[in-house]
């Protein structure tokens, strides 16, 4: 998933297992990493201060509103680091 030219988010595959991964601020990934141990992990095979990978197969262990709750953020967070004008023009979409 992307916006403008920049990932947000993905859907992968762990050693056959599915997974999410979100870029998320710093200390709200490490937050979620450690209230959700196990089931929240660094991003696998992404750089593990900035993005998150959520196990879907224990999806069952978190809030609808969490996920959506992280989809924002990752959203929100790669938005906010692209250039003024392009923001404005997704804005205005």
């Amino acid at each position: 998933f992307q916006i403008g030219d920049k990932m947000y988010a993905m859907l992968g595959e762990m050693k056959g297992e599915p997974i999410f991964t979100l870029k998320l601020p710093p200390e709200y990934g490490e937050t979620l990493r450690r209230i959700y141990s196990g089931i929240i992990i660094p991003g696998y095979y992404m750089n593990k201060v900035h993005w998150n990978s959520l196990l879907l197969n224990k999806i069952d262990a978190v809030t609808e509103q969490l996920v959506m709750e992280m989809i924002d953020s990752s959203y929100d967070t790669v938005l906010k680091s692209l250039p003024k004008k392009k923001q404005k023009e997704i804005e205005e979409m």
